[in-house]
């Protein structure tokens, strides 16, 4: 019985993830830090995707994975606010099955210096974790992450770490530049574990496929465009393993929007696929 529970648990925490992946941040070697008002603009809107699992494997003991997560970005003129409210449903190998619910809302400034944050994390309707916390970071990058929850946990950070959203506008520009390998330290308040690593490839540029009667409501204006296929491999930051925590396989528009995303855990991959999408009103008065 234990094995099933450390299975169950294991996984869990993997998932634990999710919310975090669609802020998503960065040629050869890492980038280096850029102004942040002359990096790309970002789009304000709203969207849904629908998560399923599209290969498992018996390490972990999932079975089956479906759900949705409600994704907002917002321009509040000085900053950024992220929400995302994940819905999942799980089931193991064991004949146990779960409901695990997150929601994040977080602000980080245009700048790159600042960050608040929240995580709410609910198993099966019951209260399962909460925190809020904060992100502070100097010219160079370097900074502090305080966690504040049932304890308090701080984390260090090294230079060069930039914000979420700051990645996000890094890999956009360097998508533009075709600056194909990067290589970043991020920190977002939905990574429950602190700052990550993160390595990857952008592919070049390709054709937006033609909107259709298939494609979400109100798609047309914001999934316009070329769009990047790109790859980033999540590494603990202070770890030594070769092998990532896990890996994101996405097509980033120019504007921000992701329209599909793969994770892999290695031992299973969930897919995100754009069910609706729409614009939401933002920027300076």
């Amino acid at each position: 019985m234990a094995d099933i529970i450390d299975q169950k648990v294991s996984t869990q925490n993997r998932l634990a993830r999710i919310t975090s992946t669609l802020v998503i941040a960065l040629g050869l070697g890492v980038l280096a830090p850029q102004d942040a008002a002359a990096l790309p603009a970002l789009a304000s809107y709203a969207a849904t995707y629908d998560i399923s699992l599209v290969k498992a494997t018996q390490l972990e003991g999932l079975r089956a994975a479906s759900g949705k997560m409600n994704y907002a970005l917002i321009d509040r003129c000085d900053g950024f606010t992220i929400e995302t409210d994940v819905s999942i449903d799980l089931a193991f190998s064991n004949g146990l099955s779960n409901n695990v619910r997150k929601r994040y809302a977080g602000w980080e400034a245009k700048d790159g210096r600042r960050s608040t944050f929240r995580m709410q994390v609910t198993e099966n309707g019951e209260p399962e974790d909460a925190y809020t916390g904060s992100v502070e970071l100097g010219a160079d990058g370097s900074g502090r992450a305080v966690y504040t929850g049932a304890e308090t946990t701080a984390f260090d950070l090294p230079r060069g770490t930039i914000l979420s959203s700051m990645q996000l506008r890094e890999l956009i520009d360097a998508g533009r530049r075709a600056a194909p390998f990067v290589a970043q330290s991020v920190m977002d308040g939905a990574f429950e574990d602190g700052p990550y690593r993160t390595t990857g490839f952008i592919a070049p540029a390709r054709t937006t496929a033609p909107v259709t009667e298939e494609s979400p409501d109100n798609a047309a204006k914001l999934l316009d465009g070329p769009y990047w296929p790109v790859t980033l491999a999540y590494f603990p930051i202070g770890g030594q393993a070769e092998v990532p925590d896990y890996e994101l396989n996405f097509q980033l528009l120019s504007n921000g929007v992701i329209r599909s995303m793969t994770q892999d855990y290695g031992a299973y991959v969930l897919l995100m696929r754009l069910a609706s999408i729409s614009p939401r009103e933002g920027g300076c008065p």
